[in-house]
């Protein structure tokens, strides 16, 4: 392989990373009319449910155990945080 070649190679393979590294961005999920969303683990559990109405659940706290630390709800930005 010539040393062209070879740089040609390097220099699209640094290209194609560079393009993979910049394009993060949220991930947006558009459901169908009169459909909710649902996050489940590997086990097929569901982690998180949102219903069409906007209302969120956590269907695993039920069964969670004490921590220390409050979750707080910010109704005005609609965050989650402590």
């Amino acid at each position: 392989m010539s040393l062209r070649r070879s740089v040609r190679r390097a220099t699209l393979l640094a290209c194609a990373l560079a393009v993979f590294a910049t394009s993060a961005a949220d991930a947006e999920v558009k459901t169908q009319a009169a459909g909710g969303f649902v996050v489940r683990n590997s086990a097929t559990d569901p982690m998180m449910q949102i219903l069409t109405s906007g209302t969120v659940s956590f269907p695993f706290l039920s069964n969670a155990g004490q921590e220390d630390t409050a979750l707080c709800f910010r109704s005005g930005a609609g965050t989650l945080g402590r």
